[in-house]
C-alpha cells in the first residue's frame, strides 16, 4: 500500500464532494467517478466497500413522458445529491478514523 495513492484517492474524494453541481440531483457520471475511487481504495487497503456503494435503486430518471396509465422515462439516470453527499461523508470519515493506522497527509 502506497501512502501517495491513498492521499490521491482522499484528495479526489474531497474534490468530488466540493465540486458537485448545484441542484438536488446529480448525474450518474458523478456516481461512476465516486465508485471508481472506491474501487481504487479497495485495491489499496482491501476492505469491503459495499456499505459505501450507491445501489441502482437510488437512481431515477428526471425526464420522461406521462401517459394515462404509465410513465415512460428517458435520458440518463440521476441520484439525489444529498444521498451521494452522505456516502462521501461516510468514506471521508473512514479515512479520518483510520488516520492513526494509515498516515495520510503531510508531516514534518
Amino acid at each position: 500500500m502506497e501512502e501517495n495513492n491513498l492521499v490521491s484517492i482522499y484528495a479526489q474524494l474531497v474534490a468530488l464532494k466540493n465540486n458537485l453541481p448545484e441542484g438536488r440531483k446529480v448525474h450518474r457520471r458523478y456516481i461512476d467517478e465516486y465508485h471508481r475511487l472506491l474501487r481504487a481504495l479497495n485495491t489499496e487497503v482491501n476492505f469491503n466497500i459495499s456499505d459505501f456503494l450507491i445501489n441502482e435503486r437510488h437512481f431515477d430518471h428526471i425526464a420522461g413522458v406521462s401517459y394515462e396509465d404509465h410513465f415512460q422515462p428517458w435520458g440518463d439516470k440521476h441520484c439525489d445529491k444529498s444521498f451521494l453527499l452522505s456516502k462521501l461523508d461516510a468514506i471521508l470519515m473512514f479515512f479520518e478514523l483510520n488516520q492513526k493506522e494509515v498516515s495520510i497527509g503531510f508531516h514534518t
